[in-house]
């Protein structure tokens, strides 16, 4: 994720929010709040280097 600069929760959001590539926007579709959640999550599981 810092390779690509989606270390931070601003990109995270930004890219959930607006979308990159062949990833759709979800800007219309998830309140801000839950586009948050989601940044938050990924964060917290990149640190735990993804495991359960």
């Amino acid at each position: 994720m810092k390779r690509y600069h989606f270390d931070s929760p601003e990109a995270l959001t930004g890219i959930i929010s607006q979308g990159k590539n062949n990833m759709p926007a979800y800007q219309g579709r998830l309140s801000q709040a839950e586009i948050q959640a989601i940044a938050n999550y990924i964060l917290e599981r990149a640190e735990q280097n993804w495991r359960s």
